[in-house]
């Protein structure tokens, strides 16, 4: 499969005369719960043609590809896009550079990355990951009849991310494995539902619908009351954005001479 999707890479390079520095795997197989018939969500970050950062129109900075055939599902942003969204701690662009299952990476990125470390702001990124968990509590659990237990997998995997950085006092990992701990420690019972559908999901099995686990409902209550207050309480990440504009400048520079 991942010849397929690096060729459906490099068309789309062809197509839109980009240049991928970075592609990986997100999802369920990015944060290590994938079922054998799980899709393929591709992601990745690219430098455009350089006349495409000194138009004085509005240009496109995202590109989306779907190919039924093979379950894929991609979609990349421009470089400057992605510095745009590091400056909001931007927490989709974070768990893409923290994937383990990469497909395309380089020197670019590698520098990328050594400029995000200064960015990250735990504070913007606690309460992205406590108000997706918020969202998708609100979504397909709280006052419904019939729940997907899967639903509350996302939940709590957003809610352990949370854990992790009030605990370790830095950037959360992003793979389930590495998160169940922190649930572990937290709550025998949420640890061992989270376990339970970890592994029925990885197995392929039909998870079960029915009624809400009022217990494990309780928890996600309590935790995201708990990380929306802590998160207004935590100091934001003070810093210029010159290096940003310095990173972009040299990137897009090297490009020109490359093209």
């Amino acid at each position: 499969m991942k010849d397929i999707i690096l060729k459906q890479l490099h068309h789309i390079e062809e197509k839109h005369h980009i240049r991928i520095i970075h592609a990986i795997e997100s999802g369920s197989r990015m944060w290590g719960f994938a079922s054998p018939n799980s899709d393929y969500d591709v992601r990745f970050i690219y430098i455009s043609d350089p006349r495409y950062y000194l138009s004085v129109s509005k240009q496109r900075d995202c590109i989306e590809y779907v190919d039924k055939k093979y379950d894929l599902d991609m979609m990349g942003w421009d470089i400057k896009k992605a510095l745009e969204l590091l400056k909001k701690s931007n927490m989709s662009l974070y768990e893409w550079l923290k994937s383990p299952v990469i497909y395309i990476t380089g020197s670019e990125i590698k520098s990328f990355k050594k400029l995000a470390d200064k960015y990250w702001d735990i504070k913007s990124l606690t309460y992205s990951y406590i108000r997706l968990a918020m969202r998708n509590y609100k979504a397909y659990i709280i006052d419904k009849e019939d729940v997907k237990f899967k639903k509350y997998l996302y939940i709590i995997r957003t809610i352990a991310a949370c854990i992790c950085m009030e605990k370790t006092g830095k950037l959360p990992t992003i793979t389930i494995n590495g998160l169940i701990p922190f649930i572990k420690a937290d709550d025998e019972h949420v640890a061992d539902v989270l376990t339970r559908i970890v592994k029925a999901k990885r197995k392929g099995e039909e998870l079960m619908n029915g009624s809400s686990d009022k217990k494990l409902n309780k928890w996600i209550e309590q935790r995201v009351n708990y990380y929306e207050r802590l998160a207004s309480n935590i100091e934001n990440n003070k810093t210029d954005y010159k290096a940003m504009d310095e990173f972009l400048y040299k990137l897009i520079s090297k490009e020109i001479t490359k093209r």
